[in-house]
Parts: structure tokens; C-alpha cells; sequence
């Protein structure tokens, strides 16, 4: 027994960092990071709260509109929120080389609902961005999911509303806040701020939260947090009742913190999907593969994504990995409606083969800060796994540099603002 376990995800953040690299100007670093301006962003305790915002603020401008679709596999907080704005979540298909929607699903539910479709959610699933589907899709709007895609920048071309995570495991993993980005100003902004105007303020001590978070990242105290059977960590679980708030006061210091953090370790998780996405290009396609390798507009996902076919490989990638370093999970393990505590019309008996695809063959691999320095040994395990199980067309050694079709991030200038480093040798 190693009693040493990889987080999943997290940008893990130094104490000493979080109390050292705060400001109390949160929204103005997000809004450089992001292109939205201040006056566009509406913070909220959460991910799941930003999105209840934005269904409020819709539905206020369409009433009679109850019909919300989404992927019939995703985090279960997003139907539950949709479920708590009195609206009606319509599943549908996905396509697992994409982990897009599939087209035809998508079409059958459009052509079933009409007008009484509200909103579209749009998951960019590992930073994956989804395009708008085609055709006419005149009142309904669309929703871009971004709690994994931290780096999904505004676009003055897209007239769909956005939100963001800061949660535990999510790029920021300050452990509270979440971010509605309104694409222009008018109705839906006003009616977002009436929404967000009537949620309670949140109280949670945000430094002490974000402190515990990130100091239990470490892989032996994650280690054994893993092994507590009661905490649940790495559960897919339905709440039933979801709380929604606007952010707590206390949240700018480490939430500011944390941004800085993850920006000056971005180059590092960029150069670990490149290794990652080099050995996937060297593996067989019909065995293994990943949505990401086949994406050309991405931001730096959560976790890096698998697709994996063949049941015996997909154990031996999970128990191999997962028996030295810890940090490869299964994601969320079923379908929306086959989880335990799902509402029983949820989905109306309906199939979803595509879904059920994805969350029977998925794996993931970490991209979190406690890889830093065990990066090659980890992609080499991999490697191995890769070969001995026949799933590698030649064995490849994994490069440290970026492959040609990632477009780099610009880090946003902040003027003035002192900034500690994490590396301070460099």
C-alpha cells in the first residue's frame, strides 16, 4: 500500500500563496482573464448558481417556456438546478466522439418541443468548446457551460450567455464562487441582476475553505480523505435540494489568489495536455482515443479525457494507473436517468445510446498541480500500459512542447498589481 493518491483535478494552491497573492478586485482579474467586462459579470456562490440566474432571468422573459435541454450525461447539480427554476430539463443524445450533441437527437427534440424550448445548454465538456447546432433556432437561447472550460474567452461574434465554476477540482478550486457572463448589455442582463438581486448573500469563510482544499490536495492526505467511506470523495450524488446564493464578500482575496496561481502554472498544464495528446496520436483509434485530440478550438480541460473501448484495456489503463499514482476516475458513472436518486420521469423511459457510450467507456486522466515533477514517470505507466495491452501503432515518447494546433492563451496584463511566484528560482 503507497497511501499516496493523485487528485483528479485542482490547481492546488500553497498557503502561503493564498495568503499573500490576494486582492480585493476578484471581478476585474476575472473579467481580463475572460474579455467580459465588469458590468457583464454577475458572481454567484456557485456554478449551479449562475446557471439558476440565467434561468431565472430567462424564463422571466419568456413565460410559457419551460423546456431546457442538456446532455442526457452530465453533472447531476445541472438538471437539479433546472428542476429548482421551475423548469423542465429535456435530455438529449450525445456523440461520443465529440461529446457534442448528436444531431439527430437534438433535431427530434427541437422538432417535439417548437416554441416551448428555452434555452439550450452548450457543455464544453474538458474545455471542449460546442458550436451552436445548426438550423433556426429563433427563441430559444443557448447556454454555454464553462464550469471546465476556465479559459473560454468572450467572443463578440456569440450572443450566448456563459458561466463559470471556482469550485473544488475546477481550474481555480478556491472551493466557492461561480461567474454568469452576459454576452451584451439589455433584458436578459437586467433580468439576471433582478434574479441575482433576490438570492441571499452567501457566508461562507472562504479563505479557511479554500486553505483546507488546497492543502488536502496533497496525495498522501488525499490519500487517505479517499479511503474515509462517509466523505464521499469522488461520488456522482443527485442532491436534491441545491442552495443558491450570490458570492460571499469574504471570496475576492483567495479567489484572486487562486487566478493568479493558476495563471502562472497554465504553461505547465499546456505542456502536460500536449503529452498527453502526443501518445494518444501514437495509440490505435479503435481501441482508445480522445474527443480532445480531434478538437481544434479548446481551452486547458479539468481532466483530460478517454475513450475506452475495449473493457479489459479500460481496466487495465484504471487499476494500473491508479495502483501507483491515484488521479484516473471514471467520471460520472451513468446516464442521468439510471443514477441513483434521479427524478422518475426524468428522461421519459427514452434510450440514449450515444450517452450511455460515453459514461460506460470514458476515463480520465489528472491534470492537477501535484503532477508537477512526476509528469513523465506517469505519462511512461501510461505508456507502458498502452503497449502491453496492444493498444500503441509504435511506441512514442511524450514531448514537451505544444502540438501545432494549440492556440496559445494570453495571460491579461493587470497594471500595478504586485505578483508573488510560485517559482521563485525561475
Amino acid at each position: 500500500m503507497t497511501c499516496f493518491q493523485l487528485p483528479p483535478s485542482g490547481n492546488a494552491v500553497p498557503v502561503s500563496f493564498l495568503l499573500e497573492a490576494g486582492d480585493d478586485d476578484f471581478a476585474g482579474a476575472f473579467s481580463a482573464h475572460s474579455g467580459y467586462p465588469v458590468e457583464r459579470i454577475l458572481l454567484a456562490s456557485s456554478g449551479a448558481s449562475a446557471l439558476y440566474i440565467a434561468l431565472r432571468g430567462l424564463a422571466a422573459l419568456n413565460p410559457g417556456k419551460r423546456g431546457v435541454a442538456l446532455p442526457a450525461w452530465c453533472c447531476p447539480s445541472v438538471p437539479q438546478t433546472v428542476i429548482q427554476a421551475g423548469l423542465e430539463p429535456v435530455l438529449v443524445d450525445m456523440d461520443p466522439a465529440t461529446l457534442g450533441y448528436d444531431a439527430e437527437s437534438l433535431r427530434q427534440v427541437r422538432a417535439a418541443r417548437g416554441d416551448g424550448l428555452l434555452a439550450v445548454l452548450l457543455v464544453h465538456f474538458f474545455g471542449i468548446s460546442q458550436p451552436r447546432p445548426a438550423g433556426d433556432w429563433e427563441g430559444t437561447a443557448f447556454l454555454r457551460d464553462c464550469a471546465q472550460d476556465f479559459d473560454h474567452r468572450f467572443d463578440a461574434e456569440d450572443d450566448a450567455a456563459c458561466f463559470y465554476s471556482f469550485g473544488r477540482g475546477k481550474a481555480l478550486n478556491a472551493g466557492h464562487g461561480g461567474a454568469l457572463c452576459l454576452p451584451a448589455s439589455g433584458p436578459l442582463l437586467a433580468a439576471c441582476r433582478s434574479a441575482i438581486a433576490e438570492l441571499p448573500v452567501a457566508h461562507d469563510r472562504t479563505l479557511p475553505k479554500a486553505m483546507a482544499i488546497n492543502m488536502l490536495s496533497q496525495p498522501r492526505l488525499f490519500w487517505a480523505l479517499s479511503h474515509v467511506p462517509f466523505l464521499g470523495i469522488g461520488a456522482t450524488v443527485w442532491k436534491k435540494t441545491m442552495t443558491f446564493e450570490s458570492i460571499a464578500p469574504e471570496f475576492h482575496a483567495p479567489g484572486s489568489a487562486c487566478l493568479e496561481a493558476y495563471l502562472q502554472r497554465r504553461d505547465f498544464y499546456r505542456k502536460l495536455i500536449a503529452k498527453y495528446r502526443h501518445l494518444l496520436h501514437s495509440c490505435d483509434g479503435d481501441m482508445v482515443f480522445s474527443p480532445v485530440t480531434g478538437s481544434a478550438h479548446m481551452g486547458l480541460p479539468t481532466r483530460f479525457p478517454l475513450i475506452v473501448r475495449d473493457p479489459a484495456l479500460r481496466n487495465a489503463i484504471f487499476q494500473g494507473i491508479n495502483s501507483r499514482f491515484g488521479g484516473v476516475t471514471r467520471m460520472y458513472p451513468d446516464i442521468l436517468p439510471a443514477l441513483a436518486g434521479a427524478p422518475e420521469d426524468l428522461g421519459g423511459g427514452r434510450e440514449y445510446p450515444g450517452a450511455t457510450r460515453v459514461a460506460g467507456e470514458i476515463l480520465t486522466l489528472p491534470v492537477t498541480a501535484e503532477l508537477m515533477g512526476r509528469e513523465d514517470r506517469f505519462l511512461d505507466c501510461l505508456a507502458g500500459i498502452l503497449e502491453a495491452n496492444g493498444a500503441m501503432r509504435k511506441r512514442s515518447m511524450a514531448v514537451s512542447g505544444t502540438d501545432g494546433d494549440w492556440t496559445p492563451i494570453r495571460r491579461p496584463s493587470r497594471p500595478g498589481l504586485r505578483r508573488p511566484t510560485l517559482f521563485p528560482s525561475a
